[in-house]
């Protein structure tokens, strides 16, 4: 009888230590940490004419409260602040509001007297590949996410606006390290592809005519500040 409740016991003992492994591990998977984006947007567009179309300075333009400083709001999974040192890999949900006043420049003059507003959220996963050194994280990370894009227009001959969903790439290179327990500080260059459909006709709709787009990417430099929980 004793043996009986002694391997009873070693059982409940090795499944609350399993439970509590897969429990720690999953963990690492969860989005523990809110950021806000301090920088400074280009959003580019390429035509089929081989013409360029640029914004500059897009996330500070005509922006009132916080939109004039904060270029998105993200959920995401936070590294790890114990990892030793060396190369190593992370992964994990990441969502994204991002919002965006937009006026574009081009040699021919093309969309000069047009007002842009962007709205994307996002959802997706970008894994990553970092080296951690005593002075900081070195990072490059390539994901994928699902993004809903909203986009507004106003202009002297009309207003209106846009929206879809689409699928979007975002490639980053950065640099971050913990400030304090709980606040991780990073510096980064990050490229998300936009959806060219939903850019055309919003360009057709606001100019009148034809707006041929090749491709849309937007081009983000700044920082981030991260409260770990």
């Amino acid at each position: 009888m004793k043996l009986l409740v002694l391997l009873l016991l070693a059982l409940s003992s090795v499944a609350q230590s399993a439970e509590t492994s897969w429990m720690e591990k999953a963990k690492e998977y969860l989005p523990n940490a809110v950021a806000i984006d301090l920088a400074s947007n280009n959003t580019m567009v390429n035509l089929t004419n081989r013409e360029s179309i640029s914004s500059a300075n897009a996330s500070v333009s005509n922006s009132e409260g916080l939109g004039k400083f904060a270029s998105a709001l993200s959920l995401s999974v936070a590294p790890s602040k114990n990892q030793g040192n060396g190369f190593g890999f992370k992964v994990g949900p990441e969502l994204t509001f991002a919002f965006n006043n937009l006026r574009f420049k081009s040699d021919s003059a093309l969309l000069d007297s047009t007002d842009f507003q962007l709205l994307r959220t996002s959802l997706g996963a970008s894994p990553e590949v970092n080296y951690k050194t005593n002075l900081g994280t070195f990072y490059a990370s390539l994901g994928l996410g699902l993004a809903y894009s909203w986009i507004s227009w106003s202009s002297p001959a009309s207003g209106d606006n846009i929206s879809g969903f689409n699928l979007n790439f975002i490639l980053s290179i950065g640099y971050y390290v913990y400030a304090s327990e709980n606040m991780l500080v990073k510096v980064y260059t990050r490229s998300i592809t936009e959806d060219k459909n939903i850019w055309n006709k919003a360009l057709d709709a606001s100019q009148g005519f034809d707006v041929p787009v090749e491709s849309v990417s937007n081009n983000i430099v700044g920082f981030s500040f991260a409260y770990v929980f």
